[in-house]
């Protein structure tokens, strides 16, 4: 845009060469009006609109000084020279920014040319025509540059809404037109009284300063109003990376920058840190957990400890090679136990001005209010998780009390039918037959079966989460082992379960024979207490592995325990009026199982519940034991 822009400038400034002078009685040379320009460029007063500056300069005053007593080649040439010094040498702006300003400077100043000397005649230069002229000159030139600075921010890829256009041309404007009644009054002393020119330079300085004392005023309580709203959010906000992302937001919107970032460590010294990122554009990431490098290391340690202020070295900053930084300003997150991290904001988001310390002490005033809200994130988090633990350890409590209830029961309950038949034996041997005798020594076997496997379970359960329960595995009869449990199981047999019907479909497989027959008798103890009146077991292959099935016509287990029944202590059942049993039996089952490469697992088919053992058929086919 900027070539066609500035071909276009030099055919309007071509065109005003056959221009003379307009009149009065003392030429302003180029070597005046140059200086006036470039001092015009420097004494300038920036205001932003949302994500915009706009920068307001006093210009237009030795532009009607032009217009009335300057040659206009020599007008353009001090503007073009004038601008040149201050955009380069001053304000630092890029080459294609500087050519682009010339240009458009060239266009305007040509155009405003031309209007004036077409409207304006000498001999009513000082009266009502030459004034409108000028007025009409300059509004016609700031328009034009507020519609070329519009489309070129299109052109770039900027979006500036019509409201927003109307604000800064409305701003322009007002301050044009103030400046062209001060040059207008430059023209009349210049013309009339040129001796006194000089008393004419003190209103413009006073204006000056009124507009900086403004904008300095204005741009103070915006400030006081952005920090006032960022320690409401943040101090309303226990979450952490909540908290992370409205600093970041709010220190974009306070500083006027593209781009901010929170990096906090995992603890002081450690390379795991967490990273926030947000930009004019939106959130890039929240607490997003990074591993640093060494120098990364080195660096974060640096921003986290060195006071808050403008950042002179630039290379490296944040961990985004893709994110190129221009200016920065950082502040160190300071808490009661040492540096939490620190807050970077990088490249303002115009060119008309960098980070100042004014900068750095408010991004440290936001720094201040987000440490004191990280800490009372971590001590809220704190309390919930002493809160937390306080609850466990009562429910453990609860459940250790529940356990020795248990466990007491189960013991007192063989214990008390052997303790009582062996006295009734030895008391009354005389008055009984020898079937009685008979019955009442397999009634007292019976429960000491009961009682050494409730003994058993929690030895076996102990050991195997000590991790040293030996398993000895080999390839062990299926049927034979089955039928072992089966026939010496003392709840089968009565209460409703006069046989087990065992099917064969596979024999055998690789397992420890002893902790395989504590397996199912534990399976088959629960389909007796919990499950239906009938109680089956089966043996298949799938999978390349054998599949060992109890199963029973009960009602199951409720659907939200089919995970918790595999847990110690841990019941699906509990009979009302007593305690409940010991909770272990299916817990040590699957860990047996899984210690041998194999599994435990629930199933609720049709209206059966199966409690089905996978094993290795051989021990090529054995899993990874799993916890």
């Amino acid at each position: 845009m900027t070539i066609p822009l500035l071909g276009g400038g030099l055919y309007l400034a071509w065109l005003t060469l056959p221009l003379g002078r307009l009149g009065g009685p003392v030429e302003v040379p180029f070597w005046v009006l140059a200086p006036a320009f470039a001092l015009g460029e420097v004494a300038v007063v920036h205001l932003r609109f949302r994500k915009n500056a706009h920068s307001f300069s006093m210009s237009e005053v030795p532009l009607i000084i032009g217009l009335f007593s300057a040659f206009p080649p020599a007008l353009i040439a001090a503007q073009v020279v004038g601008s040149f010094v201050a955009l380069t040498l001053h304000r630092k702006q890029a080459a294609v920014r500087v050519a682009f300003n010339i240009a458009q400077g060239i266009v305007v100043m040509s155009t405003t040319i031309l209007i004036f000397r077409l409207l304006a005649t000498e001999a009513g230069a000082l009266g009502y025509l030459g004034w409108l002229a000028a007025l009409a000159a300059v509004v016609s030139g700031v328009s034009i540059a507020n519609i070329l600075v519009g489309f070129a921010i299109r052109l770039s890829g900027g979006r500036n809404s019509i409201k927003e256009i109307g604000e800064v041309l409305a701003f322009t404007l007002m301050g044009s037109l103030v400046n062209t009644f001060l040059g207008l009054i430059f023209v009349m002393i210049l013309w009339t009284n040129p001796s006194a020119f000089w008393l004419a330079v003190a209103p413009p300085a006073v204006l000056y300063v009124a507009y900086r004392a403004y904008v300095s005023q204005r741009l103070e309580r915006g400030r006081l109003q952005s920090i006032y709203e960022a320690s409401r959010k943040l101090h309303s906000t226990p979450q952490i990376d909540r908290a992370t992302e409205i600093a970041c937001s709010e220190a974009i919107s306070m500083l006027d920058a593209e781009r901010a970032e929170i990096v906090l460590f995992s603890e002081v010294g450690s390379r795991l840190a967490y990273r926030t990122v947000v930009t004019v554009e939106g959130t890039d990431m929240t607490m997003f957990p990074v591993v640093l490098t060494e120098e990364e290391r080195e660096l974060a340690g640096y921003l986290a400890e060195k006071t808050a202020g403008v950042l002179d070295q630039l290379s490296g900053l944040g961990f985004d090679t893709e994110a190129e930084t221009k200016d920065a300003v950082s502040a160190p997150l300071l808490g009661s136990a040492g540096p939490l991290g620190y807050l970077l904001v990088a490249n303002r988001l115009d060119d008309v001005s960098t980070f100042v310390g004014a900068d750095a002490r408010l991004l440290e005033t936001l720094a201040g209010h987000l440490t004191v809200s990280l800490e009372n994130g971590r001590l809220e988090d704190s309390l919930e998780e002493l809160t937390r633990l306080k609850d466990q350890l009562e429910q453990e409590v609860k459940s250790k009390d529940e356990f020795v209830a248990s466990v007491s029961h189960e013991l007192r309950t063989p214990l008390t039918g052997i303790v009582g038949l062996s006295h009734e034996l030895v008391e009354n041997r005389k008055y009984f037959e020898q079937d009685e005798i008979n019955d009442i020594l397999m009634m007292i076997s019976e429960q000491s079966s009961e009682l050494a496997n409730i003994v058993e379970d929690l030895l076996v359960g102990a050991r195997a989460d000590a991790g040293t329960l030996v398993i000895k595995k080999d390839t062990i009869d299926l049927q034979r082992e089955i039928q072992m449990v089966v026939s010496g199981h003392a709840l089968l047999g009565s209460e409703g379960h006069p046989e087990v019907p065992v099917t064969i479909r596979t024999n055998g497989a690789h397992a420890d024979a002893l902790r395989f027959r504590q397996i199912v008798r534990n399976l088959l103890t629960n389909a007796a207490r919990y499950g239906g009146d009938k109680v089956w077991i089966e043996t298949r292959r799938e999978a390349g592995r054998v599949v060992v099935a109890v199963i029973d016509n009960g009602e199951g287990v409720p659907g939200s325990q089919e995970t918790s029944i595999f847990e110690a202590y841990q019941r699906a059942h509990n009979a009302a009026g007593q305690p409940a049993s010991v909770g272990l039996g299916l817990s040590v089952a699957r860990k047996l199982a899984r210690m041998m490469g194999g599994d435990l697992r629930y199933r609720r088919i049709d209206d059966t519940t199966s409690f089905e053992l996978s094993l290795p058929l051989t021990s090529a086919d054995s899993l990874t034991p799993s916890g």
